[in-house]
């Protein structure tokens, strides 16, 4: 029986002595279309969530600068454009404490920096906010928020991939938000090194977060507890239909793709809409989009060739599991117990 708590605590040795990123792990998600986005651990499985943090958002939230529908802040009502985006900006409805306590263990995370100029860094977490096309809460209060968790269960490991940043254009900005982080964080981030760790490792060292972050693509220009961009990918369908995003997820998967062996790797169990698509559904949400999506990615997730190791699961990603996919955890958890039954030896 998986407790979701405390499942990466529960793993035999023989899994949690292999690489993160060749673990299955559950994730949280957050939608990319082109009414938000500006630009349109390792093997072992691991749950996320897609912007995982939009649970705090609401209808009277400001539009957040991730998305060109913010420069017409200007010329229509705030209050107007937050009934618009509503719907189309919240992927969760648990807390983040809520969803580790579920079994998340990748949260996917966008960074706006309220103000566009900081003279001098406060260092007190109030310039930089979450984000998706609505202003979310404080990352400072989120990170609390994890660190509560982390401290009541020291064996559990979350990895943090920082993968959109706005607003960000001093390197003044830049040092003031790792400063943010590791204000909070600093004694439980596991820094960077050049190949995955296991789960083993991280215990051993009584640590417990991999913090990637999109700003800096290079180690040497990091703070040494920042991971780089580069040691993670996420294979994203893009899609508003669920058989196109089945048919994405399945070519990028063994035996189609071979991945680098110190990536993580995230398969989005998303649809996609695009802008033509919304205005077509004004009474639609991410919500609906996540019910189709869940029923199929649950399907894919459980074939019977489905495993985590070398080119297999590692990270998913999908909205509003608790509602759209009950079973996600246990499903994802589960794979790692199918991939290696109890053979020490199996790669």
């Amino acid at each position: 029986m998986i407790n979701p708590r405390s499942w990466m605590s529960d793993l035999p040795p023989h899994i949690s002595q292999k690489a993160l990123n060749l673990i299955s792990i559950p994730g949280f998600t957050h939608i990319d279309s082109c009414l938000f986005n500006l630009n349109c651990l390792g093997y072992l499985v691991s749950l996320g969530s897609h912007n995982s943090f939009t649970y705090s958002i609401t209808q009277h939230s400001p539009p957040s600068p991730d998305g060109p529908i913010f420069r017409l802040d200007a010329c229509l009502p705030r209050s107007f454009l937050s009934r618009i985006l509503y719907p189309w900006s919240v992927t969760q409805s648990l807390s983040l404490f809520d969803q580790l306590e579920a079994g998340i263990r990748y949260f996917d995370f966008r960074i706006c920096a309220r103000q566009k100029c900081l003279n001098k860094c406060k260092n007190d977490g109030s310039e930089f906010y979450l984000a998706h096309g609505l202003y979310a809460n404080l990352l400072s209060t989120e990170l609390q928020s994890i660190l509560g968790f982390l401290k009541a269960n020291p064996r559990e490991v979350l990895i943090v991939d920082c993968n959109h940043f706005y607003n960000f254009e001093t390197d003044e900005q830049e040092c003031c938000f790792e400063s943010t982080v590791l204000k909070i964080l600093d004694n439980v981030m596991f820094p960077y090194q050049k190949y995955i760790p296991t789960l083993e490792e991280l215990w051993s060292a009584k640590q417990q977060i991999i913090f990637i972050s999109c700003h800096r693509d290079s180690p040497e220009k990091m703070h040494p507890k920042f991971w780089p961009s580069y040691n993670i990918i996420s294979f994203w369908p893009e899609t508003v239909g669920p058989r196109a995003m089945i048919s994405f997820l399945n070519n990028h998967i063994k035996p189609h793709l071979h991945r680098p062996e110190n990536i993580f790797s995230v398969h989005q169990g998303v649809l996609t809409p695009t802008l033509s698509f919304i205005l077509l559904h004004p009474f639609g949400s991410v919500h609906r989009l996540a019910k189709i999506a869940g029923k199929y990615y649950q399907q894919w997730l459980n074939k019977p060739n489905q495993l985590a190791g070398p080119d297999g699961i590692n990270i998913t990603l999908i909205d509003f599991f608790a509602t759209t996919y009950p079973t996600y955890i246990r499903d994802v958890v589960s794979l790692n117990y199918k991939t290696w039954p109890n053979d020490k030896t199996s790669t």
